[in-house]
C-alpha cells in the first residue's frame, strides 16, 4: 500500500512540484519511502499555504504514512486545503461518506464536499481544461446517489460534447453511449 502511494505521489505531483526546492526534496524522499523526511518538507508547505502540501500532510495523517493515523488531524489538514483544492474536497467527501479512522458516516458533510468537490470541476472545465470537462460528464453520468447526487445524463452529455469537441478521445467515446 504504502508503494503505491509513494508511486502515486512521486509520478502523479512531480510536475507540480518540480519548481519548488522544498518539493524536489518531499519528492525525492517519497520515492525512497522515506515517508518521515518527506512530510517535513510537506509540512513546511503546508504551514506556507499551499493547499497540494496541505492535501498531502492530510493524506499521510490519514494513511499513518511517518505518523500515527489521525483522522480528526487529517481532516483538519484537508478543511484547510479543501478551500482552493478539488482533491482535497474529493477526500472529504469519501472520508463522510464511509465513515474512514473515528470519523463518522455523516452523508450530509459527504454530500457537501462532493457538490463542493462537482462545483470546483465544473469551474475548471469551464475554463477549458478538457481533463476536467471530462471528469465532470463521467460525475455527472454516474452521480453519488450514496450521498444524494443523482446521475444527470443531460449535463454529462454537455460535458463529454465540450471534451470531445476539443479532442477528448474518452469523452467521444463515453458520448456514444448515453441514450438522451
Amino acid at each position: 500500500m504504502k508503494l503505491l502511494i509513494s508511486l502515486c505521489l512521486t509520478f502523479c505531483l512531480l510536475p507540480v512540484f518540480a519548481f519548488a526546492n522544498d518539493f524536489d526534496d518531499a519528492v525525492n524522499y517519497v520515492s525512497e519511502e522515506n515517508f518521515e523526511q518527506a512530510l517535513v518538507f510537506f509540512k513546511k508547505e503546508a504551514d506556507r499555504g499551499n493547499t497540494m502540501a496541505q492535501t498531502i500532510v492530510g493524506t499521510f495523517y490519514l494513511k499513518g504514512l511517518s505518523v500515527e493515523q489521525d483522522s480528526h488531524r487529517a481532516v483538519k489538514w484537508l478543511k484547510k486545503a479543501a478551500k482552493n483544492n478539488v482533491d482535497a474536497q474529493a477526500q472529504l467527501g469519501r472520508i463522510y461518506q464511509n465513515g474512514i479512522g473515528n470519523i463518522e458516516i455523516d452523508h450530509k458533510k459527504s454530500a457537501y464536499w462532493y457538490r463542493k468537490e462537482l462545483n470546483s470541476y465544473e469551474e475548471i472545465a469551464q475554463k477549458g481544461n478538457v481533463d476536467m470537462q471530462f471528469h465532470t460528464g463521467f460525475k455527472y453520468y454516474y452521480g453519488i446517489p450514496a450521498v444524494g447526487i443523482e446521475p444527470n445524463k443531460k449535463k454529462a452529455k454537455e460535458y463529454f460534447d465540450l471534451a470531445c469537441n476539443n479532442g477528448d478521445q474518452r469523452s467521444c467515446d463515453f458520448e456514444e453511449v448515453i441514450v438522451e
